[in-house]
């Protein structure tokens, strides 16, 4: 009792305990026991609010059981988390870290990740004089006048300026800029230390790659599942070549009715000869058709053997029936192929034959010519002319009979979506074009075709038609082919327009839906999440992270998502928005400026650091657009707990 009674303040006399009280050098007293709590309350009570320095008070509930909480924990005193803060020794910086939940830790934790790799200081030479800036391991903001050397600061650091022109006038005007001005940047950032650089201007081009997904950037991992392109453009293919087809048909048989009409073969008749004559001609078997079966063989056979050597390694892992599966598809193929080889071998052979005998009737039909009257010449001629005419006859019917109608919709075109689910967000990958139906593919006829025209080229696909080569021909708006080729050259320039299709990748949720199109906005909140959630080590430097996000999208999750990035790795900023430097909560800030004699000047903290010479919370409000707006209400989380307290020491930090 004796001992508790000399160390109470209260015992060394009023005196004293102004002296003690009133002296400013206290920021904080821990009551420790019940007796202690009633002595200290009736002191403060005896001064005014603001005259009482420091803070007071206790963690404890039951004084029985102090340190713990509660007499629970006797026993398992390891369980006892005590907390932490992250802040300058200071009121000041007690008051910024209770009104941020980032600054508070429970239990043995730490607030920066220990083993990443950091630039511990940002040494510089102003003038001749050298100047150390400590860094802190979480955020560090750098802020101030425009074409100060916020950004070069960051060049300078990694080395980085990019390539081409552009990239070469940038380090040349850093160059000259550190020159006039005396500056020479010492530290380094080296490759294995840096995790990611977005210069100005990149984060641009990273949220354009982010919505692309294309294959090799950096975002393709994400996109685990891809949409089969290569499938679908080939049976869009093989549907607009059916087309053609099925328009070619109906305009060969036009074109063949139209010669057949100008043939006119006079009624003669002839005496019947007792001479030989010979008349009418074997015709070679076509050959094309089976060309081109044996090309697809061949075509599918080794695209089939291909996926042995590209596809090795998944091969390998399928098991031994996946290889043999595979060998035994690429033999099959060789006996078709071998089958289709046979046929053109015996059409070949029989070809030779009809030439042969070809060749001895018009040998034979030149000598009987010689031995004739020209009254039998002539009879000989009108028979050849009358079985041409049949034949004729023959193959408009045969030409009649293959026509055929093709609609425009494709069938078989199935288009697999990729998804790929990554925490509340979806990678999908898809087609460049919305939709494979009706409309598009004669939207592809629209782009080969004038506009006049390209009506009555799908009807003729669609239905009957009087359409010929000389038409269809005419037809299209470049490029115009040959008449008996428009065919070809139809094929060739739509199958060029399905190349053009391609993939895109876009990121959505459940509340955007899979067919809408996310906004630019999400895009920027999605990409600094994507670079919070990744595990790899390094330095991350960023300049100017608001272009392109919306005030309310950095309010609502940018700033989240470099809150935990910071707990990941080291965060260099440059920037102009306050919300970067105060609603981020920046650990440390560096104010680039220029002294009264025109001298550029370097003056860093932590948020609540002040001195003599300045304030953080002051050069952020003059420095920062709208800087002085976002540190009042960062302020007032504190001061509507209770306006009664200091409230000229919270204006003072404005």
């Amino acid at each position: 009792m004796g001992r508790e009674q000399r160390n109470d303040v209260s015992s060394l006399g009023v005196e004293r305990a102004d002296e003690i009280v009133l002296t400013e050098f206290v920021d904080a007293v821990e009551i420790r026991n019940r007796r202690n709590e009633v002595d200290m309350r009736n002191l403060v009570e005896r001064y005014t609010k603001p005259d009482v320095p420091f803070v007071l008070g206790s963690d404890c509930h039951d004084w029985d059981a102090y340190p713990l909480s509660s007499a629970d924990f006797r026993g398992r005193e390891d369980e006892v988390g005590f907390c932490s803060l992250k802040c300058l020794p200071t009121f000041e910086g007690l008051v910024m870290s209770i009104t941020d939940p980032s600054r508070i830790k429970v239990g043995n934790a730490s607030f920066f990740n220990p083993a990443a790799p950091k630039l511990d200081s940002l040494e510089l030479v102003i003038d001749g004089e050298p100047l150390s800036i400590p860094m802190s391991a979480g955020v560090n903001v750098i802020i101030g006048d425009n074409s100060i050397g916020k950004s070069m600061i960051l060049h300078a650091l990694t080395g980085l300026y990019g390539d081409g022109e552009d990239a070469k006038r940038l380090k040349e005007g850093y160059s000259e800029y550190c020159k006039r001005e005396k500056i020479e940047i010492k530290s380094r950032i080296s490759p294995s230390q840096l995790f990611w650089f977005d210069d100005q201007g990149s984060i641009r081009g990273a949220l354009e790659e982010l919505h692309e997904g294309t294959e090799g950037s950096r975002f393709d991992r994400y996109f685990q599942e891809h949409v089969n392109l290569d499938v679908a453009k080939g049976a869009l293919k093989r549907h607009l070549e059916s087309c053609v087809d099925a328009l070619a048909s109906k305009v060969e048989y036009n074109d063949f009715m139209g010669r057949l009409k100008e043939t006119i073969i006079p009624l003669e008749v002839h005496r019947v000869s007792d001479r030989m004559a010979v008349v009418g001609s074997l015709r070679a078997k076509p050959t094309r058709d089976v060309e081109g079966f044996n090309g697809a063989v061949e075509s599918a056979r080794d695209q089939v053997a291909a996926i042995k050597t590209d596809h090795g390694a998944v091969l390998s892992k399928l098991g031994p029936d996946a290889e043999k599966d595979l060998d035994d598809a690429v033999g099959a193929l060789n006996r078709l192929l071998a089958l289709g080889q046979g046929e053109m071998a015996s059409r070949k052979l029989d070809n030779e034959k009809r030439g042969v005998v070809r060749r001895i009737a018009n040998e034979l039909k030149d000598r009987l010519q010689q031995a004739k009257t020209d009254e039998e010449n002539s009879r000989d001629a009108y028979r050849e002319q009358l079985d041409a005419a049949a034949a004729q006859v023959a193959r408009a019917v045969a030409l009649r009979l293959r026509r055929k109608a093709q609609p425009m919709s494709p069938e078989g075109v199935n288009v697999r979506v990729g998804r790929t689910p990554v925490g509340d967000l979806e990678f999908v990958s898809e087609l460049s074009v919305k939709q494979i139906d009706r409309d598009y593919c004669i939207s592809l006829l629209g782009g080969i075709l004038n506009k006049t025209p390209l009506p009555i080229i799908v009807s003729g696909i669609e239905g009957e038609t009087d359409l010929t080569s000389e038409k269809v021909a005419s037809s299209f708006s470049m490029n115009k082919p040959p008449s008996e080729r428009w065919a070809q050259e139809m094929k060739r320039q739509l199958d060029a327009a399905v190349d053009l299709i391609s993939e895109r990748g876009k990121i959505t949720n459940e509340k955007i839906g899979l067919d809408s199109e996310p906004s630019a906005g999400l895009y920027g909140r999605i990409y600094f999440d994507l670079m919070a959630g990744d595990e790899k080590q390094g330095i991350y430097l960023v300049d100017q992270p608001e272009d392109q996000i919306s005030q309310t999208a950095i309010r609502n999750d940018v700033i989240r998502a470099f809150s935990k990035m910071r707990q990941k790795r080291q965060v260099i900023i440059v920037t102009h928005n306050p919300q970067f430097v105060v609603n981020l909560d920046a650990d440390n800030v560096i104010a680039l400026g220029r002294d009264e004699a025109g001298k550029i000047s370097v003056r860093s903290g932590a948020l609540e650091y002040g001195c003599e010479d300045y304030s953080i919370l002051g050069i952020v409000a003059d420095t920062v657009e709208g800087g002085a707006d976002v540190v009042r209400r960062r302020l007032k989380r504190y001061g509507a707990q209770d306006t009664s307290r200091r409230p000229q020491q919270r204006e003072d930090l404005i």
